[in-house]
């Protein structure tokens, strides 16, 4: 089953984060690609569709659950924080404090709505330290 899915998971995980990456930068996703991935993730069922023109195969690992967090919402976290240190960086730079706040709210509402759009709900809690660290405490000087 790894020897199957290895090259593959890895493809998958980079269109998730690509998909993830264009929604954040304002564009329109269809979130239904994503919620039927990571429904998905480590499922004992194989699950063929094409998604940013890539057939996924979808195979058995142990635990369902340790496969997402393992395969997805790791990478995920390095995205977000990647995504979101330039974005404090940038728009710190060109904005006051009181409009930066605003886009701290903003931003933390999203990211809590993608959650429950498509992603798994123990994403949560570290989505929303690792923004807490990057947006507010990182940036109180």
């Amino acid at each position: 089953e790894e020897i199957i899915f290895e090259p593959l998971y890895q493809r998958v995980t980079d269109a998730c984060l690509n998909l993830v990456q264009t929604e954040r930068n304002g564009k329109i996703i269809d979130t239904n690609l994503i919620s039927l991935t990571m429904q998905n993730y480590g499922s004992n069922e194989i699950l063929n569709h094409v998604f940013l023109t890539f057939l996924f195969v979808l195979v058995v690992l142990s635990s369902k659950l340790e496969f997402y967090k393992n395969h997805f919402e790791k990478p995920f976290l390095k995205a977000t924080e990647d995504f979101y240190v330039n974005l404090a960086n940038s728009f710190l730079q060109n904005n006051s404090v009181v409009e930066y706040l605003k886009k701290v709210e903003q931003s933390l509402n999203e990211e809590i709505h993608r959650v429950h759009s498509y992603l798994h709900v123990s994403t949560s809690k570290p989505l929303i330290q690792l923004l807490e660290n990057i947006l507010i405490r990182d940036r109180l000087e």
